[in-house]
């Protein structure tokens, strides 16, 4: 049985008990992330702010994400400081954006890389799977790369695995709801499903 697919929510959420707030997760740096990222519960500055935007965003219809996902967001653009940051697929002036700008004010956004410039953080919304090699070249080893709902879709699911197989993917979680992919080669290869909802 495909544990990373399963068809009912109560399913999915037993599948993924195992590394809940981090059990059973040895190495410091996947526990590190889970703990201060995944599950941080304590309270950011840009909160507030987020929060009136998503609030706005939601009633025009305009985002599916839910509060938490957006401050995952901002928590992921806080943890990778990156210099560079790509996105596809997403609200370039909306809610998403905002949650990226505000977790990490240095990072410079665009929706193409550059020839031959690679991302320290790269975020994927739908539609990213014909173009998922554009993204790999772009980028930078020791960056972070974010896919938002790998499972959407059987295609999506199936591109999410190859991406879980690349040799760049050291480290990756999934949150159901979100892929997230290390490029840190010191690390040991290893993958984590991780009880978000």
């Amino acid at each position: 049985m495909n544990l990373y697919h399963l068809p009912c929510r109560p399913l999915r959420w037993l599948a993924r008990f195992r590394h809940r707030c981090g059990y059973g997760i040895h190495s410091p740096f996947a526990f590190g992330f889970v703990q201060s990222v995944v599950y941080e519960a304590g309270s950011f500055y840009a909160y507030p702010r987020l929060d009136a935007l998503w609030a706005g965003a939601r009633r025009e219809g305009q985002t599916r994400l839910r509060r938490k996902d957006v401050r995952l967001l901002f928590r992921l653009a806080n943890f990778a400081q990156a210099r560079r940051g790509l996105f596809c697929g997403l609200d370039a002036d909306g809610v998403v954006l905002a949650a990226l700008r505000e977790g990490c004010r240095k990072t410079h956004w665009s929706q193409r890389p550059e020839p031959g410039e690679k991302a320290g953080l790269i975020v994927l919304g739908e539609g990213w799977e014909p173009s998922a090699e554009m993204w790999l070249d772009a980028w930078a080893e020791g960056g972070t790369l974010v896919v938002c709902r790998p499972h959407r879709t059987a295609v999506a699911h199936r591109a999410w695995q190859a991406l879980c197989r690349r040799k760049e993917a050291q480290v990756w979680f999934d949150l159901y709801d979100f892929g997230i992919l290390f490029y840190k080669p010191q690390l040991q290869r290893q993958g984590y499903l991780i009880n978000y909802r």
